[in-house]
C-alpha cells in the first residue's frame, strides 16, 4: 500500500514504503515533487497545498458477487479472477477552492497483467461495466490527444449531473501501468442545460467552452492551469 505522512519537525510531506515527497531546487519553491519508487512514476504538485493522501483501492470481487451484478449488455464477459484487484489513488489534501468551491484532483495507477487485464466500474444506477485495460491500451495510442515527457494522454471533460461538477480526465498508459490524472471543480452556479448544450462540440462536452458563463472564470481558470502543470510534469522511468 502507498502511504503518506507528515514529519512534525517540517511542513513537508515525507512519505513510507514506497513513495517520496521532496521539494525541487527551483527559484520559484511552489511546488514540491512526488516520486513514488513502486511504479517508478512522479509528478509535481502546488506545495501550499500540503501532503498528499496514498491509499490502495481493492477493485477485486468474487464470482459470486460478480454473477449478482446487473453487468450491461456487450460488455466482456469475464471471469473474477481476470480482474485487477488493486487501484492505487494519490489524492491532494486541499479539496476545496476560492469561496469554498469543492475541487480535487487524484491520480489513479492501476496495475495490470494478461492475466488480469480487465477493470470493474459501476454507475450510481447500479449498473457495471468491464473493459480491458489492454484494448484500451491500444486506444489511448491511437486517439491521444496530449504528448507530455514520451506519455501519451487521452484526454475527455465531463459534466456530472450527479454532484454538479465538471470534471477533467486525462489517461495513459506505460508498460503494465494505467495511469489517470483526475480533476473534479464545482461551480457556484451551476450551469443550465442550455449552458451545457453550447458548451458540446459534435457530441463531445467541453470544459472551456463553458468557462465564460461561470460566476467564477478567473478562479476555475486557476485551478485548470494547476491541472495541467501537474500532467505536464508526470514521468515515469523508462
Amino acid at each position: 500500500m502507498l502511504q503518506t505522512k507528515t514529519d512534525a519537525s517540517s511542513s513537508s510531506p515525507t512519505t513510507t514504503e514506497y513513495g517520496t515527497s521532496v521539494k525541487p531546487n527551483l527559484q520559484k519553491e511552489d511546488f514540491a515533487v512526488y516520486i513514488d519508487g513502486k511504479f517508478g512514476i512522479s509528478f509535481k504538485y502546488p506545495k501550499d497545498w500540503g501532503g498528499i493522501s496514498t491509499s490502495s483501492i481493492n477493485t477485486g470481487v468474487t464470482q459470486e458477487e460478480l454473477n449478482s451484478m446487473n453487468i450491461y449488455p456487450r460488455v466482456p464477459k469475464v471471469n473474477a479472477t481476470q480482474i485487477i484487484p488493486l487501484e492505487y489513488t494519490i489524492s491532494f489534501n486541499k479539496e476545496k477552492c476560492a469561496g469554498d468551491k469543492l475541487c480535487g484532483f487524484y491520480f489513479l495507477i492501476r496495475e495490470f497483467s494478461a492475466s488480469t487485464p480487465f477493470e470493474l466500474t459501476c454507475s450510481p444506477d447500479g449498473g457495471c461495466t468491464t473493459y480491458s485495460l489492454i484494448a484500451d491500451s491500444a486506444y489511448v495510442s491511437q486517439h491521444a490527444n496530449v504528448n507530455k515527457n514520451g506519455l501519451a494522454w487521452l484526454c475527455t471533460d465531463y459534466y456530472m449531473p450527479e454532484g454538479g461538477s465538471v470534471q477533467r480526465s486525462c489517461r495513459s498508459y506505460h508498460k503494465n501501468l494505467a495511469l489517470s490524472l483526475l480533476m473534479s471543480y464545482s461551480p457556484a452556479i451551476q450551469p443550465t442545460q442550455d449552458e451545457i448544450a453550447s458548451s458540446t462540440e459534435a457530441g463531445t462536452f467541453k470544459i472551456d467552452n463553458l468557462i465564460g458563463k461561470m460566476a467564477d472564470p478567473n478562479d476555475f481558470k486557476l485551478f485548470e492551469a494547476r491541472y495541467e502543470e501537474i500532467l505536464e510534469s508526470i514521468s515515469a522511468s523508462p
